[in-house]
């Protein structure tokens, strides 16, 4: 079987055809844009469902693994001295507004 390229190019452009009219579909742009959709939307749930059913991580045991040594907790020491921060804030707030300044128009 001989390949000719010619023959493929008349096939696919049509032959005789000017390429410079083109006729306008809009249902052909939309059909694309929907299947890619749902071929993009199909391949993220396949791959989320492998995710899920294959993952280790996900495994029973390594939920026993875990102890309560693991668990982190709040260094208190810092939140004390980040609520101290918020409390001196919100006192010079309020005494800011107490003693409002009096300003003078210059234009007066």
């Amino acid at each position: 079987m001989k390949f000719d390229l010619t023959q493929l190019k008349e096939q696919f452009l049509g032959k005789g055809k000017d390429h410079t009219k083109i006729n306008v579909n809009p249902v052909r742009g939309w059909e694309i844009l929907v299947l890619v959709f749902f071929s993009i939307n199909l391949f993220i749930i396949t791959f989320s469902i492998y995710h899920i059913m294959y993952r280790d991580d996900l495994s029973e045991a390594s939920f026993r693994e875990q102890t309560a040594g693991d668990i982190k907790t709040i260094n208190r020491e810092e939140l004390q001295r980040v609520l101290q921060t918020y409390d001196e804030k919100e006192k010079t707030e309020e005494r800011l507004r107490a003693e409002r300044m009096h300003a003078v128009d210059p234009a007066e």
